[in-house]
């Protein structure tokens, strides 16, 4: 389940920790932080414009090609890490430890004050490398609601000191700042408290100020847009997202240039992956024209990311690695592992003071270990995690797959069902009851209980359907028809499949539709309908072609290799196989990799063309995955009766004895009625007779 964000999530960054880092092209703008302003109006009820004059400031000035303006987001987060968000007059903000860990040359701070009912605004320009302080003309405004052209005024002394030669800001877009934003201060001020109350992790609450925001002022693009954010994160609200990043794609005209990228960008991202192509464009071209947004950058970075574009993912987050604070380390360590690059994936989440003791770190140290297969050791790391953070939800994942991995099913179980027991007013927390009962299902595969598997399944739908999230449905029921697909329930899978498939095309989801059809296809070849299943592969292909992922054409050989079994051809199969195989990347994802159907088919085929040397071994590399067989342990097992086939047929009796041995293990709890299960007991007791 790929979750998008809808807004930007900062992490620690990783500033060179490669041994030739690539340096991003360098900005000549002016680099410009934006403080809160200080109320010196005695008036607590005005302390809204603290946060509400540097953003609008920054709105207006991020429409400028020649500064570079940090977002209200990232000063956010600076202020917190250097514990100075509510700094007190008396105990002022230190501006170059700010702009130090911003990354700005220019820091602009002020205040208000008011007489009557008119308003002062003093704003000051720190060069901090030379500590020259320049104090603009103050601005007058002769109430609250004028304010807002005043805030135009002055962000025109900011550019008019910064920006050199003076004539660059004649040429440069300025659009009316009321244009852009609202009209309404009384909306504004809603949207300044939704802001901060989103900042603060305050979701539900930042709702309710942006609804109030838009209710006010439906024409309020940005407030629409920080809206379906809000809804995007809450449970139940799917619908209302959609239609409120919709809102704000139609609105987007009314916003500055950079704003309407971030709205479209975002717009082409969410409405489904048949938009993809549009979302890469759009944020191409707004990175032509602004090169150096943070956001954009991750943005396309991770759109990349889930379409396999490795190396074109690197090397657009790298080029925010130098020049800002904030960068996207989970999906650059994912993009290197992808590529089997685990250390260098590991050193991305140092950060710049090379901490090996973050829980990002951890994670990634946790993932290379047990890709190595040192389970203890990614054990001890993972407690490590626990201790520091309890109830950590990867640290618990990982307990519970290595677990896995290591066949102790009642430990994995423990640790798997403590997903299912979050903390329920922290949202993210609720949708590791999905991963948990994914888990558990994926534990009862790998114990031949395909039954139990399918109940944890049925609970996880019934949950999603409690909270009305729908964009689970498509996941869970593809889940669904593959277990009843090995169950040999043809007719269930197929419902179930179709399921899918309709949810796959009302989300625009083509990849679920590449996958479902696959499916579709395997069922064909069960009820010996090899015309049907070439129909359903036809059906992929022109999916995989019209999509941006070409590596995908390794499931349609998949398929195509699985037709040519079912019409005798085993070496057009082989060859099928071999090509899939060789698309798939190196075993990276935390929640399941599919390399196990891959180098099972591979083995299968080998096997049936009588090549029992390379059966044996692409079904010994199934033994050795680890998250490339984590949804498939009904593969894993299977791969255990294989080489006891294999061995018996070599004449390897006590290896044979071995690999039947421990599937029986493995399976003692299976469900009655597997084929393998009597099979694997005959040739047991024919071996020790």
């Amino acid at each position: 389940l790929v979750v998008i964000s809808t807004l930007a999530i900062a992490v620690v960054i990783w500033r060179g920790s490669r041994s030739e880092p690539k340096k991003p092209p360098s900005s000549t703008n002016p680099t410009v932080a934006i403080l809160p302003f200080t109320n010196n109006t005695g008036d607590e009820n005005l302390d809204f414009w603290e946060d509400a004059l540097p953003n609008l400031l920054v709105s207006d000035l991020s429409q400028s090609r020649y500064l570079d303006i940090l977002s209200q987001d990232v000063v956010f987060l600076v202020l917190r890490d250097l514990d100075q968000l509510d700094a007190a007059n008396d105990s002022p903000i230190d501006l170059t430890e700010v702009a130090a860990r911003a990354r700005v040359d220019n820091i602009v701070f002020g205040s208000f004050t008011r007489a009557g009912r008119r308003f002062r605004v003093t704003a000051t320009v720190r060069h901090i490398p030379t500590g020259e302080s320049v104090v603009l003309p103050t601005v007058e405004a002769r109430d609250e609601n004028e304010i807002f052209s005043r805030v135009d005024e002055l962000s025109t002394q900011i550019k008019n000191h910064l920006v050199r030669p003076l004539g660059h800001t004649r040429r440069d877009l300025d659009l009316d700042l009321g244009a852009i934003t609202t009209s309404s201060l009384e909306a504004y001020r809603h949207f300044v408290e939704g802001r901060s109350s989103w900042y603060r992790g305050q979701v539900g609450n930042a709702k309710e100020s942006f609804e109030r925001a838009v209710a006010i002022d439906p024409e309020f693009a940005m407030a629409h847009y920080w809206l379906s954010g809000c809804y995007f994160t809450l449970p139940g609200h799917w619908d209302k997202h959609q239609e409120s990043l919709s809102r704000a794609f139609d609105l987007s005209q009314h916003v500055s240039p950079r704003e309407r990228f971030h709205i479209q960008g975002q717009y082409y991202r969410v409405r489904g992956q048949r938009y993809w192509g549009k979302a890469i464009e759009t944020l191409s071209e707004y990175l032509r024209i602004y090169p150096h947004d943070d956001l954009a950058l991750q943005r396309l970075g991770r759109t990349y990311c889930y379409i396999e574009e490795w190396e074109r993912c690197i090397e657009t987050l790298e080029r925010i690695t130098d020049v800002r604070l904030f960068s996207d380390t989970g999906t650059l360590a994912e993009a290197f592992s992808a590529l089997g690059q685990y250390e260098t994936a590991l050193r991305v989440t140092e950060g710049p003071t090379r901490d090996t003791d973050s829980l990002a770190y951890r994670d990634q140290l946790v993932s290379n270990l047990i890709h190595e297969r040192r389970f203890d050791a990614a054990l001890l790391e993972a407690d490590r995690m626990l201790e520091r953070l309890p109830g950590f939800a990867y640290g618990l994942m990982a307990k519970g797959d290595v677990h896995l991995y290591r066949a102790e099913w009642e430990q994995a179980e423990e640790y798997y069902r403590e997903l299912l027991n979050p903390v329920a007013k922290v949202n993210n927390r609720r949708w590791l009851r999905i991963d948990g009962f994914l888990r558990l299902a994926y534990l009862s595969l790998a114990r031949g209980e395909f039954g139990r598997a399918l109940d944890f399944i049925d609970r996880a739908l019934d949950f999603v359907t409690e909270v009305g999230e729908r964009r689970w449905f498509l996941a869970l029921h593809y889940r669904k028809a593959v277990i009843l697909l090995a169950q040999g329930r043809l007719p269930e899978a197929d419902a179930e499949i179709q399921i899918a498939l309709v949810e796959a095309e009302q989300r625009g989801h083509v990849t679920g539709t590449i996958w479902s059809l696959y499916v579709h296809g395997m069922m064909c070849l069960e009820l010996g309908d090899i015309r049907g299943a070439e129909h359903v592969s036809d059906e992929m292909r022109a999916e995989i072609e019209g999509w941006l992922n070409p590596k995908l054409i390794r499931r349609w050989h998949l398929l195509a290799g699985h037709i040519e079994i079912a019409r005798d051809n085993v070496g057009d199969a082989v060859a099928h196989f071999e090509r899939a195989v060789a698309l798939l990347p190196h075993q990276h994802e935390r929640n399941g990799d599919e390399h196990a159907p891959y180098y099972n088919s591979l083995g299968y085929a080998h096997y049936l063309s009588d090549d029992l040397g390379n059966a044996q071994e692409w079904y010994e590399k199934v033994l050795a995955l680890t998250s490339g067989r984590l949804r498939y342990g009904d593969f894993y097992a299977k791969s255990h009766f294989m080489l006891g086939r294999i061995h018996q047929q070599r004449g390897q009796a006590a290896e044979a004895i071995k690999s039947y041995r421990t599937f029986l293990d493995l399976w003692q709890e299976a469900d009655g009625q597997m084929p393998e299960l009597e099979e694997a007991r005959r040739s047991l007791a024919v071996l020790l007779d």
